[in-house]
């Protein structure tokens, strides 16, 4: 696609812009406690934003714990354990958001 371009990409995360979506990219891990979360450094730009909290979930790898990825209002990114034992195990999740 000729309208695209890596916004963000270190670690844990990568943020992309491809034609009129954001894609957002998390695959790694997380501490073991069951609520433990883990914010991307950067937040979106502000005409990226979504009007409203989007989640998606992601795939643990070994099986445990569900996670979540969310992306809020304020542009903050996160990824995080929703209960239960909590695992560190790795996980991945890709978040789409229009604009």
């Amino acid at each position: 696609m000729r309208d695209s371009a890596t916004l963000y990409e270190k670690d844990q995360w990568t943020i992309l812009r491809k034609g009129r979506v954001i894609v957002v990219k998390f695959a790694g891990s997380i501490g073991s406690g069951s609520w433990d979360s883990v914010t991307c450094p950067v937040k979106l730009a502000e005409q990226y934003r979504p009007p409203i909290e989007l989640t998606a979930a992601c795939t643990v790898w070994n099986g445990q714990t569900p996670r979540i990825l969310t992306a809020s209002a304020d542009g903050t990114l996160k990824c995080a354990n929703m209960g239960g034992a909590g695992s560190n195990g790795a996980c991945s999740g890709v978040l789409i958001i229009p604009f």
